[in-house]
């Protein structure tokens, strides 16, 4: 099946008229119609633009060899989430976490305590997975291939960062460095000097560093990521 036929099929898939479809596209039906008989040369960007807005994933649309139909809707979710836990850790059957688009805030360098005062960008529900205080965006590759730049990273905030560290776990840290706030996500272990961490990459590419305790200004436990294809 061609993305011609499929098109189609996604109109159908969503029980829209061929005059519904197009004025929802930003069409005319005419064109819709050319479209299904494959009379155009391409596809207009507002055709595709549209069928993501309506979930369908578009590796499925341009992919002769999968159905288009057991591909939708697309959930929010499209791996199962990884999970980062504790031994003392609980499941919550149900829980709402908020998810923050740090990059929305401009300005400034929003630690944990500043996003809880913003509005979240949106909430995710995962039933059974440990109690969460927020999310965000991942950002960078140092932790590729086990969390990539776009994935979502749920955490729970640590307060004592003498005490609560649970070492060889995944965190989220805020750094600071020459007067700057430095976001990152690495394992942390003990350090080889007294007061100090050793943040670990997963990507080779990038070496380990020993940091001072008292240059981390924020902290928060990775508790499960989420990639979306």
């Amino acid at each position: 099946m061609n993305v011609y036929q499929k098109i189609k099929q996604a109109r159908e898939i969503l029980g829209q008229t061929q005059s519904e479809f197009a004025r929802n596209v930003g069409a005319t039906q005419k064109d819709v119609s050319k479209i299904e008989l494959e009379a155009k040369k391409f596809i207009p960007n507002k055709y595709i633009e549209y069928l993501i807005s309506e979930n369908f994933d578009i590796n499925t649309l341009f992919n002769s060899t999968l159905d288009l139909s057991k591909n939708y809707p697309k959930d929010i979710v499209q791996e199962a989430a990884s999970i980062y836990k504790n031994k003392t850790d609980i499941n919550l059957t149900k829980q709402q976490i908020p998810l923050y688009q740090v990059e929305a805030i401009a300005g400034v360098t929003p630690i944990f305590t500043d996003l809880n005062q913003q509005e979240p960008y949106d909430y995710l529900h995962i039933p059974n997975a440990p109690k969460c205080d927020g999310a965000i965006y991942a950002t960078g590759d140092s932790m590729y291939p086990l969390i990539k730049s776009g994935d979502i990273i749920a955490y729970k905030i640590i307060t004592d960062l003498q005490n609560d560290i649970y070492w060889g776990q995944m965190y989220i840290l805020y750094i600071e460095i020459a007067g700057d706030l430095f976001r990152t996500v690495k394992y942390v272990k003990k350090g080889n000097l007294e007061d100090t961490i050793l943040l670990v990459s997963v990507n080779k590419h990038h070496e380990d560093k020993e940091v001072k305790l008292s240059k981390v200004k924020a902290m928060a436990q990775v508790k499960l990521s989420i990639r979306i294809n």
